[in-house]
């Protein structure tokens, strides 16, 4: 079995970060962010509601406990120590459209033509460390 979690530390304690189609369902009826659609970008990472959606989400599988409320707590440092890992996990899920191999135009599908969960937008996925 692949593990595509990843580790930060936060509110003092050290959790693991896993998007599985859990997350993603639970981020998509919270937000109506939808990874197969417009995907994860920098605008819902810069903004405080979907950054906090994204990152419960993340929490799910091994910290179900962990509430919304504990993580308002956190403190700016944190936030912006943990965005990177946050892009980090969520590669897994979304390779950046750049990536992908070119299609020749009028080849297949538009919908084809597009990587999954990658927006044609400033993706999470694309974005430099």
């Amino acid at each position: 079995m692949i593990d595509d979690s990843r580790e930060a530390r936060f509110l003092g304690a050290t959790y693991r970060l896993e998007f599985d189609l859990a997350a993603f369902h639970a981020l998509e009826q919270e937000t109506g962010i939808s990874i197969l659609g417009e995907g994860i970008t920098d605008r819902h990472l810069n903004s405080v509601g979907p950054f906090l959606a994204i990152l419960h989400a993340g929490l799910r599988a091994h910290h179900p406990d962990v509430t919304r409320g504990q993580l308002e707590r956190m403190k700016p440092r944190e936030v912006r120590a943990l965005r990177p890992v946050l892009i980090d996990a969520l590669r897994v899920v979304s390779e950046p459209a750049s990536e992908a191999p070119p299609e020749e135009e009028g080849e297949g599908p538009p919908e084809a033509q597009r990587s999954p969960g990658v927006s044609s937008g400033p993706s999470v996925a694309s974005n430099s460390d």
